[in-house]
């Protein structure tokens, strides 16, 4: 018999299939030619599998290459061929004669008549394959299916982006923690989610680091245990918001019922406490580095920095910077308590199927009326919209959100925001700067981890990656 762990069964076959536009990602330059040159490597693992289409020589030739054949007249249809194997085809649409009198309906003439019947083909031909995307960067075709132009013509082809074609490749990987990031024909480096996480969560919250070293350069604190086991609890809880966020993710992806909705609740109940106790870890670190009596604030219940005598006695002590950042991030603060009361306390959160028509189930968060009062200023906080944070407001019933769009704003809001509170506590203590320079190795792995993570834009913003102490 095979020794294999009967809990980690083998999946066998190719779960994700691209069928990629060789010719607008042959148009890419700079970092967007990079990105699209790390998904194709991605084609050589067991997990991504891909046609490329219409491509000049040069770009990924180890990949099958296919084209849009010209229309058969006589057959009423047009296909796409494989080269090679000409004789064939690998699908197309049937009847063509109705695309084009579509085409006459929506397009003028000449090259956008072209332009949509060229692309009218290579979406549509394998629409019914629930785990085949179409990827490109043809920045019109993009737009269109952004603005439902055409009156949604686009819609539901599973049309996607380098990068989001990247995302749906992380998670994938993520859900059998195999994380690749070199692949070729003979060859092959991957590393599991437990590297993943440590190095995103670093380059998201580096200034914690900071701290680290400032208790290194104080050897005589008697409660140093104590001081490091709270640095490491904010790390590990950076990475338990970003694990809730992906658990939320991965059942986001299936058909939804009441059992991924389930699923979903579950960890978004877990990402609330943790949240908050992210940023009480941080409040006591503070409490003990400035020698703060908890008697002064009326207990050690009252050590939070959302209660304003907390924050009082760390500008008396000297932590001015992290009191007024404190200050300012009352609307989060009040999102949190409005979420963490019933959680920890209450009812819990709850949800609901949502039947889109046409569409299909898809799940949501309900809130009170004055929790989803607390999310809206919460956003409006950090400059972003209601809609980005999933909340839909309805003229009747309870306000709903989107579970995949809120666990990740909230996720990597608290989090961006525990780092500059960090930042703040440790410029008030005199902590040593973060002065180590990545090796360009490091950054190209953390850049890969960025896109499989969807986290790209979010770890540029966080600028130069923060590393684990050594």
């Amino acid at each position: 018999m095979p020794d294999e762990n009967p809990f980690e069964p083998r999946l066998e076959g190719v779960p994700l299939l691209f069928t990629v536009d060789g010719c607008s990602l042959a148009r890419l330059s700079g970092e967007a030619r990079r990105e699209a040159s790390f998904l194709l490597t991605l084609t050589h693992t067991p997990l991504v599998d891909a046609l490329l289409l219409d491509a000049p020589d040069g770009l990924a030739d180890h990949l099958p290459r296919g084209y849009a054949a010209e229309p058969d007249l006589e057959r009423d249809e047009r296909a796409i061929k494989q080269v090679g194997f000409e004789r064939g085809s690998l699908g197309g649409v049937q009847p063509w004669s109705s695309r084009e009198r579509r085409a006459d309906e929506l397009v003028a003439t000449g090259e956008e008549r072209g332009w949509f019947l060229y692309y009218e083909t290579v979406t549509w031909f394998h629409r019914n394959s629930k785990r085949h995307f179409y990827v490109t960067a043809d920045p019109q075709l993009l737009s269109e299916l952004e603005g439902s132009c055409r009156g949604g013509w686009w819609d539901r082809r599973r049309i996607v982006t380098v990068r989001s074609a990247l995302r749906l490749a992380g998670w994938l990987m993520r859900s059998r923690n195999t994380v690749y990031l070199e692949a070729g024909s003979n060859y092959k480096l991957h590393a599991s989610n437990f590297d993943l996480y440590s190095h995103v969560g670093n380059a998201l919250a580096p200034s914690r680091v900071r701290l680290h070293r400032w208790l290194q350069a104080d050897t005589t604190t008697e409660s140093a245990g104590q001081f490091h086991d709270l640095e490491q609890s904010m790390h590990m809880r950076v990475v338990d918001l970003l694990k809730a966020r992906d658990g939320v993710g991965f059942q986001a992806l299936r058909r939804q019922t009441n059992a991924t909705l389930d699923d979903m609740l579950y960890h978004l109940r877990a990402a609330v406490p943790t949240a908050a106790a992210l940023f009480d870890s941080i409040a006591v670190f503070a409490r003990l580095a400035f020698g703060i009596d908890t008697s002064m604030v009326g207990g050690p219940a009252r050590v939070s920095l959302r209660i304003a005598a907390f924050r009082q006695a760390l500008k008396r002590e000297g932590a001015g910077q992290l009191a007024d950042l404190a200050g300012a991030c009352g609307p989060l603060w009040q999102m949190l308590r409005a979420l963490r009361d019933p959680v920890i306390h209450g009812s819990g959160l709850s949800g609901t199927g949502f039947l889109k028509i046409p569409g299909v189930n898809e799940s949501r968060l309900t809130l009170r009326p004055d929790q989803a009062q607390a999310v809206l200023r919460a956003a409006q906080c950090v400059g972003e919209s209601a809609e980005a944070w999933g909340l839909q407001q309805r003229s009747r019933g309870e306000p709903q959100v989107e579970l995949l769009l809120f666990t990740h704003r909230f996720s990597l809001t608290l989090i961006r925001t525990s780092d500059r509170i960090v930042r703040a506590l440790a410029d008030d203590l005199g902590a040593p700067p973060l002065d180590r320079e990545a090796s360009g190795q490091e950054m190209d792995r953390v850049w890969k981890y960025g896109l499989l993570s969807g986290l790209a834009d979010e770890l540029t913003d966080a600028g130069a990656p923060g590393w684990t102490p050594r």
